[in-house]
Protein backbone atom coordinates (compact mmCIF):
# COMPACT_ATOMS: atom_id res chain seq x y z
CA UNK A 1 0.00 0.00 0.00
CA UNK A 2 3.05 2.01 0.37
CA UNK A 3 2.97 4.91 -2.03
CA UNK A 4 -0.68 5.42 -3.07
CA UNK A 5 -0.48 8.99 -1.89
CA UNK A 6 2.39 11.87 -3.38
CA UNK A 7 5.06 12.58 -0.87
CA UNK A 8 4.29 16.61 0.13
CA UNK A 9 0.30 16.32 -0.72
CA UNK A 10 -1.72 18.06 2.13
CA UNK A 11 -4.21 16.20 3.44
CA UNK A 12 -6.88 16.71 6.45
CA UNK A 13 -6.95 15.27 9.34
CA UNK A 14 -9.93 14.78 11.50
CA UNK A 15 -9.27 15.33 15.27
CA UNK A 16 -11.41 15.45 18.07
CA UNK A 17 -12.87 19.43 19.06
CA UNK A 18 -11.08 21.15 21.08
CA UNK A 19 -7.69 19.06 20.17
CA UNK A 20 -6.74 21.12 16.63
CA UNK A 21 -3.93 22.77 18.50
CA UNK A 22 -2.55 19.84 20.76
CA UNK A 23 -2.56 17.43 17.77
CA UNK A 24 -0.84 20.28 15.42
CA UNK A 25 1.68 20.46 18.06
CA UNK A 26 2.19 16.77 18.11
CA UNK A 27 2.34 16.58 14.22
CA UNK A 28 5.32 19.09 14.35
CA UNK A 29 7.02 16.59 16.99
CA UNK A 30 6.95 13.81 14.78
CA UNK A 31 8.43 16.30 12.05
CA UNK A 32 5.25 16.71 10.12
CA UNK A 33 4.06 20.26 8.49
CA UNK A 34 1.07 20.77 10.08
CA UNK A 35 -1.43 23.86 8.81
CA UNK A 36 -3.99 24.90 11.89
CA UNK A 37 -5.72 27.65 9.64
CA UNK A 38 -7.56 29.82 12.91
CA UNK A 39 -9.33 32.80 12.67
CA UNK A 40 -9.82 35.83 15.15
CA UNK A 41 -13.39 36.16 17.45
CA UNK A 42 -14.66 38.37 19.95
CA UNK A 43 -17.17 36.45 22.35
CA UNK A 44 -19.47 38.17 25.37
CA UNK A 45 -19.08 36.03 28.20
CA UNK A 46 -21.52 37.14 31.09
CA UNK A 47 -18.93 39.63 32.65
CA UNK A 48 -16.38 40.01 29.82
CA UNK A 49 -15.54 40.23 26.22
CA UNK A 50 -12.80 38.23 25.43
CA UNK A 51 -10.60 38.24 21.75
CA UNK A 52 -9.99 34.40 21.16
CA UNK A 53 -7.95 32.65 18.21
CA UNK A 54 -10.26 29.97 17.11
CA UNK A 55 -9.73 26.91 13.88
CA UNK A 56 -11.49 28.41 10.93
CA UNK A 57 -12.59 24.16 10.22
CA UNK A 58 -13.45 22.99 13.48
CA UNK A 59 -12.09 19.67 14.34
CA UNK A 60 -9.92 19.76 11.43
CA UNK A 61 -6.66 20.60 10.25
CA UNK A 62 -3.71 19.50 7.46
CA UNK A 63 -0.54 18.03 7.10
CA UNK A 64 1.59 17.18 4.05
CA UNK A 65 1.63 13.50 3.78
CA UNK A 66 4.97 11.06 4.18
CA UNK A 67 4.73 7.97 2.65
CA UNK A 68 8.21 7.08 5.07
CA UNK A 69 6.24 7.72 8.45
CA UNK A 70 2.19 7.71 7.31
CA UNK A 71 0.84 5.51 10.31
CA UNK A 72 2.29 7.67 13.37
CA UNK A 73 -1.18 9.89 12.15
CA UNK A 74 -3.67 8.27 13.14
CA UNK A 75 -1.51 7.07 16.62
CA UNK A 76 -1.63 10.72 17.99
CA UNK A 77 -3.98 10.87 20.72
CA UNK A 78 -6.97 13.29 19.14
CA UNK A 79 -6.90 12.45 15.63
CA UNK A 80 -9.98 10.71 14.80
CA UNK A 81 -9.03 9.73 10.87
CA UNK A 82 -7.29 11.39 7.66
CA UNK A 83 -10.13 12.85 5.40
CA UNK A 84 -10.53 10.70 2.60
CA UNK A 85 -13.02 7.80 0.60
CA UNK A 86 -12.84 4.31 2.78
CA UNK A 87 -9.26 3.82 4.11
CA UNK A 88 -7.90 5.83 1.77
CA UNK A 89 -6.45 9.36 2.56
CA UNK A 90 -7.37 11.92 -0.22
CA UNK A 91 -4.96 14.65 -1.33
CA UNK A 92 -6.74 18.15 -1.14
CA UNK A 93 -5.57 20.59 -4.03
CA UNK A 94 -2.25 22.26 -3.48
CA UNK A 95 -3.92 25.83 -4.36
CA UNK A 96 -6.66 25.44 -2.17
CA UNK A 97 -4.42 24.77 0.81
CA UNK A 98 -2.38 27.96 -1.18
CA UNK A 99 -4.95 29.95 -1.00
CA UNK A 100 -6.17 29.35 2.34
CA UNK A 101 -2.81 29.73 3.92
CA UNK A 102 -3.01 33.47 1.99
CA UNK A 103 -6.26 34.19 3.79
CA UNK A 104 -5.03 32.93 7.29
CA UNK A 105 -1.69 34.96 6.73
CA UNK A 106 -3.42 38.13 5.58
CA UNK A 107 -4.68 40.93 7.97
CA UNK A 108 -7.75 40.61 6.31
CA UNK A 109 -11.08 39.53 8.83
CA UNK A 110 -11.84 35.81 7.72
CA UNK A 111 -14.26 33.77 9.36
CA UNK A 112 -15.66 30.00 8.73
CA UNK A 113 -18.36 29.99 5.76
CA UNK A 114 -20.97 27.92 4.22
CA UNK A 115 -19.56 25.92 1.28
CA UNK A 116 -20.20 27.55 -1.95
CA UNK A 117 -20.50 25.60 -4.96
CA UNK A 118 -22.67 28.17 -6.95
CA UNK A 119 -21.96 31.38 -7.37
CA UNK A 120 -19.53 33.92 -9.38
CA UNK A 121 -15.70 33.53 -9.57
CA UNK A 122 -13.46 36.16 -9.25
CA UNK A 123 -10.37 36.89 -8.87
CA UNK A 124 -9.52 40.13 -6.87
CA UNK A 125 -7.03 42.48 -8.45
CA UNK A 126 -5.09 44.48 -5.81
CA UNK A 127 -4.38 44.39 -1.97
CA UNK A 128 -2.94 42.37 0.14
CA UNK A 129 -4.33 39.01 -1.63
CA UNK A 130 -4.16 40.25 -4.92
CA UNK A 131 -4.55 37.42 -7.73
CA UNK A 132 -6.48 35.21 -5.34
CA UNK A 133 -9.39 33.50 -7.21
CA UNK A 134 -12.18 32.60 -4.99
CA UNK A 135 -16.26 32.98 -5.21
CA UNK A 136 -18.13 36.09 -5.07
CA UNK A 137 -20.36 36.94 -1.86
CA UNK A 138 -22.25 39.11 -0.34
CA UNK A 139 -23.75 39.53 3.34
CA UNK A 140 -24.92 41.79 5.96
CA UNK A 141 -24.00 44.36 3.82
CA UNK A 142 -20.13 43.82 3.60
CA UNK A 143 -18.25 41.43 0.31
CA UNK A 144 -16.96 38.37 0.73
CA UNK A 145 -14.03 36.11 -1.20
CA UNK A 146 -15.11 32.48 -0.24
CA UNK A 147 -12.19 30.23 -1.05
CA UNK A 148 -13.31 26.74 -0.88
CA UNK A 149 -11.86 23.35 0.39
CA UNK A 150 -13.53 20.56 -1.85
CA UNK A 151 -12.96 17.85 -0.10
CA UNK A 152 -13.69 19.18 3.26
CA UNK A 153 -17.22 20.72 1.56
CA UNK A 154 -15.50 23.67 3.99
CA UNK A 155 -14.84 27.56 3.26
CA UNK A 156 -13.90 30.34 4.31
CA UNK A 157 -14.68 34.04 3.70
CA UNK A 158 -12.27 37.14 3.93
CA UNK A 159 -13.94 40.70 3.60
CA UNK A 160 -12.75 42.76 0.63
CA UNK A 161 -13.16 45.92 -1.36
CA UNK A 162 -15.62 45.27 -3.85
CA UNK A 163 -13.27 47.49 -6.63
CA UNK A 164 -10.91 45.13 -5.98
CA UNK A 165 -12.94 42.15 -7.26
CA UNK A 166 -12.81 41.21 -11.10
CA UNK A 167 -15.21 38.46 -12.59
CA UNK A 168 -13.84 35.49 -14.48
CA UNK A 169 -14.40 34.35 -18.19
CA UNK A 170 -16.66 31.33 -18.23
CA UNK A 171 -18.18 31.10 -14.88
Amino acid sequence: MKGFLPDGAWVAVHVCSNMERQVSLSLTERDYESFLPTYRARRKWCDRTVDLELPLFRGYLFCRWNNENRYPIVRIPGVIRLVGFGKMPACIDADEIAALQRVVNSEVTSMPWKFVRAGDKVRLTCGVLSGLEGVFVRASSHDYIVVNITLMNRAVAARVDPSQIMPLRGS
